[in-house]
């Protein structure tokens, strides 16, 4: 969301690289060409979507935080954990990247999500992005000499009565033209993930497009509510009820020892 509001307001005709106010503390010129202006706003766009890159990866780390301290606070309230341990095993948890606390969930409690892979790539990619600015160095690349981020993508089609499949861009604007379709207006829409990767060599700069981020969103959107439903399933199979044994719709990070009940 917040990444569709950069990308929209530089390309407002009234952006703007001044603030308001006569006295100006950054050097801008008061007086800006068009070609200036337009490399200042593809400069931001990139700023914007690397902002949101990194965001990303910060987010779902909050995110895994609180969710192992969730099982830790059901392992205490089991009495399978002491409290005074608690502390020491969410320290070690936090220390851990993306793509080594899923793999830890899954090896300790059986929590899989089959997206550690991925998160390991976007992780590279943000370190990139943070510390080097995004110009692929040394530290950033594999075996293969670069930089890979990969990720699970989303393609949409149209299939007539037929079976004629009509593939679809997610950015269409508008109604489809349906007009050479031969089935009429007998129309299946369906989605597809499919496996994508962008490659970086050392020195290249990382640049990850708007539609490519909006995918990424959405895979760790869906990983993050995979992961509440196995832990609700994970809290019922030990015999805690949450919430009255009900799924919640708030995230799974809002559930705290509070609402964590024993069976008996």
């Amino acid at each position: 969301m917040f990444m569709a509001f950069g990308l929209t307001t530089a390309g407002s005709d009234e952006a703007s690289v001044h603030l308001p106010g006569f006295i100006q503390l950054v050097d801008a010129p008061r007086e800006m060409t068009d070609e200036q202006m337009r490399q200042f706003r593809k400069d931001y766009e990139a700023w914007v979507v690397a902002n949101g890159f990194r965001e990303l990866i910060n987010g779902i780390e909050i995110f895994l935080n609180s969710y192992f301290q969730i099982l830790l606070n059901a392992q205490v309230h089991l009495g399978v954990l002491k409290a005074k341990s608690h502390k020491s095993h969410l320290n070690k948890f936090e220390n851990k990247g993306v793509a080594d606390k899923l793999g830890y969930l899954e090896k300790r409690y059986g929590l899989t999500t089959g997206f550690a892979h991925y998160f390991r790539t976007l992780t590279g990619a943000r370190n990139c992005l943070a510390h080097r600015q995004g110009i692929v160095g040394d530290r950033d690349c594999e075996k293969n000499g670069a930089l890979t981020i990969s990720w699970l993508g989303i393609e949409a089609h149209i299939t007539e009565a037929d079976g004629t499949v009509h593939p679809i861009s997610l950015d269409t604007l508008g109604p489809l033209d349906t007009s050479t379709f031969q089935s009429g207006p007998t129309l299946e829409l369906t989605t597809t993930l499919v496996d994508r990767e962008l490659v970086f060599y050392k020195g290249q700069l990382v640049e990850v497009q708007p539609r490519s981020l909006q995918e990424i969103c959405s895979m760790t959107s869906y990983v993050c509510l995979k992961l509440r439903q196995v832990l609700l399933n994970w809290l019922l199979d030990e015999g805690i009820k949450v919430n009255g044994g009900k799924l919640v719709p708030d995230p799974v990070a809002s559930i705290s020892l509070e609402v964590i009940e024993g069976e008996g």
